[in-house]
Formats: structure tokens, sequence, C-alpha cells
């Protein structure tokens, strides 16, 4: 039967595999746009997607590593992604009360 680690090992590969996609379409974005990709990324809904592919890589990383140490520094990463993601939604949200 296959155990728990490979749930683990895809949490962390597809947080990876968000960053990358969120990379991708911001470089076609500013190249349609003519924007630096710093712009784009710093756009609300790409920083919700950076902020959420980091939590999953930060959480499979996390329920991966043996050490005590290595699970408080993903730890800490996974709630930095967090706090980022919260706070864009927060701000996101807040933006369309606005008008």
């Amino acid at each position: 039967m296959i155990g728990w680690s490979v749930f683990f090992h895809s949490l962390w590969l597809s947080g990876l595999s968000v960053l990358l996609a969120i990379c991708s379409l911001a470089n076609w974005s500013a190249r349609l746009t003519d924007e630096t990709m710093r712009q784009v990324l710093s756009k609300p809904i790409y920083r919700l997607a950076i902020a959420a592919g980091l939590c999953l890589v930060g959480l499979g990383a996390m329920l991966v590593v043996a050490t005590w140490w290595l699970k408080v520094g993903w730890g800490c990463l996974v709630a930095v992604a967090l706090w980022e993601g919260l706070a864009v939604w927060l701000g996101y949200a807040g933006e369309g009360d606005r008008s």
C-alpha cells in the first residue's frame, strides 16, 4: 500500500507547479502589456497565487522532513505565506467595496 509520504511529496510538487505556472503566466502577461515582470507579479491576483504556491511547498516539505528544526523552518515559511495571502485577500476584497 502507498503511504502518506506520496501525498506529502505531491503537496510540495503541486506548490512548485503553481509557482512555475504563475511565473510563466506573468512573463506572458508582461510581454503583452509592455510591463516588467515585477509590475505584473505585484498585482494582487499574482501575489495571492504565489502565496498559495508557497503554502503548498512549505506544508509538503514540513510534512516530509524528519528533524524538528527543519519542520520549524518550513512552518515559518507556511506562516509567512499564509500571512501574505490573507493580507492580499483582505486588501483585494476591500478594493471592491470602495467603488
